[in-house]
């Protein structure tokens, strides 16, 4: 099938970096999460800080600062790896670069296929084409903008499979980006327009965030720091209090993506 224009990411008109970007992104979270909790522990002692509530803090800034850097590196992956194509017959096709069958889930396969994945996205820029894995979008549920990216919720299917939902992001900064808005937009659902679902992201977020203040609060109370509760409980509440904040995020990208 004839391809007609092609839509990849800014850096691709240069030589492509991602494979370089991506593992780059996770060393140095890890090791930034590394150097703050031994800084933080080194300052402990230094300044003869509480140990134990020390501890607590430290362990939960690493964790929300690890989180959220790991969530914008994980965006830069996904949005460096999408590809829209346009085909002569008025067709839309959709791309992850990533999401080939050549996916290895070992620490050298991984490195491995993100240079795979670099090669074939550099391949694209140099001679387009429309891979057989690009899946056609159909038609556009939702296009929120956020702001660096917009979040497409796309129906979308490949030759002898049924038509499915999946969300993509476009990032800002597209060569020609007002052209494929509109082509989005030529695909836009009217009838979600005229009958836009009901938004539960924003009730699940709130009480998410109170059943994390509490298990939060019962860590803190259950602490030996503190012994106003039953030490017995200090665990049982870390956990809950990790899948109270598991569920956080989860209702915090469902918002931010239109779903």
């Amino acid at each position: 099938m004839t391809v007609k224009k092609i839509w990849m990411p800014p850096t691709a008109g240069r030589k492509n970096r991602y494979a370089f970007a991506t593992l780059g992104s996770i060393l140095g979270i890890a090791l930034l999460m590394l150097l703050l909790i031994a800084g933080g522990i080194t300052l402990s002692f230094a300044l003869s800080l509480p140990r134990e509530v020390t501890a607590v803090v430290l362990c939960l800034g690493v964790t929300l600062l690890g989180v959220g850097l790991a969530l914008c590196a994980g965006r830069r992956s996904v949005q460096e790896a999408t590809v829209f194509f346009l085909t002569q017959d008025d067709k839309l096709y959709v791309l992850d670069a990533r999401q080939f069958p050549y996916r290895d889930y070992r620490a050298a396969g991984y490195v491995a296929n993100a240079a795979k994945t670099q090669q074939f996205l550099q391949n694209l820029a140099e001679k387009p084409f429309l891979p057989a894995a690009a899946s056609e979008i159909r038609k556009v549920e939702s296009m929120r903008e956020n702001r660096t990216h917009y979040a497409l919720r796309c129906q979308v299917c490949r030759p002898h499979r049924p038509v499915m939902c999946h969300t993509y992001l476009l990032v800002k900064g597209y060569e020609d980006e007002t052209a494929l808005r509109h082509e989005l937009m030529r695909r836009e659902s009217w009838e979600t327009a005229l009958e836009p679902k009901e938004n539960r992201n924003p009730f699940f977020l709130f009480l998410s965030g109170l059943f994390f203040c509490f298990f939060v609060a019962g860590c803190l109370l259950s602490h030996p720091a503190f012994q106003q509760w039953p030490q017995a409980l200090y665990y049982p509440f870390l956990l809950a209090a990790f899948v109270a904040f598991f569920f956080i995020i989860y209702f915090l990208i469902r918002q931010r993506r239109g779903e």
